[in-house]
């Protein structure tokens, strides 16, 4: 892995960490790269679900869905319930896609930031950054 992927997925963590009622389910986590395509580098750290949370969902640039996918049910087999595409976005031209597991996030981020499993400091700063909801990627953070 390169330094730059390593650097977000340590602030990934790093702000789960401090968003989380319970933290310790970064424990379980499972950090996925990939190197291929229009894409030089991705990184992206999937939290399970358990506990207070009961979903999770990660932005993905849209030509590595597939490969995400695909990368999550065999090397994390059972750890990711229910794990699907969602919607696609477009942002600057580029195609993102929101791969979701466990139960549905609803649209309104206070809510889904409950159902993410944070505490309440932590819904406030996740839905301070999603004014407009989950229907978009925040432009700081990711889930």
């Amino acid at each position: 892995m390169n330094d730059h992927l390593d650097q977000q997925l340590d602030r990934d963590r790093t702000a789960l960490a401090g968003r989380l009622a319970v933290p310790e389910l970064l424990d379980g986590a499972f950090a996925l790269v990939l190197n291929e395509g229009q894409c030089p580098g991705w990184a992206g750290l999937f939290v399970p679900v358990g506990g207070l949370r009961v979903c999770g969902y990660l932005w993905v640039p849209g030509q590595l869905v597939l490969n995400v996918l695909d990368s999550l049910q065999r090397l994390a087999p059972g750890e990711f319930p229910n794990i699907r595409r969602h919607q696609p976005f477009r942002t600057g031209g580029e195609p993102f896609a929101r791969i979701e597991w466990g139960a549905e996030p609803p649209c309104e981020a206070a809510t889904a930031g409950f159902m993410l499993g944070y505490h309440p400091d932590g819904v406030r700063m996740f839905a301070a950054e999603r004014p407009y909801g989950v229907a978009a990627p925040a432009t700081e953070s990711r889930s």
